[in-house]
């Protein structure tokens, strides 16, 4: 398979899952806007942000497990780190991780 076939699949994938989570906040009455965003998921997501007025982020997490974790670190967590943690690509809202 070559890469920009990869690409394309889970650029699919993910404009489908962000349907599905759109449909269902959609039926319970949620105001709400989907990104699909390019670039290093930490940096795209702050730069989203602050070019947004946003009240709250949500981010998927795959549940690799906590050596792993450890290992690759967590691209879900680092944008929402505390305060006291926060590295400059960090967001300044409020954030939720939602594993599948």
């Amino acid at each position: 398979m070559r890469l920009s076939s990869s690409v394309e699949w889970a650029k699919r994938s993910a404009e489908e899952t962000l349907a599905e989570a759109s449909d269902l906040l959609s039926a319970a009455g949620v105001e709400h806007e989907t990104l699909l965003l390019d670039g290093a998921p930490a940096a795209a997501l702050a730069q989203a942000t602050d070019d947004k007025a946003v009240d709250l982020i949500v981010v998927g997490h795959r549940g690799l497990g906590a050596l792993k974790r450890i290992v690759l670190g967590s691209v879900s967590a680092r944008p929402l780190a505390p305060p006291d943690n926060r590295r400059s690509d960090a967001v300044s809202v409020a954030g939720l991780i939602c594993r599948r």
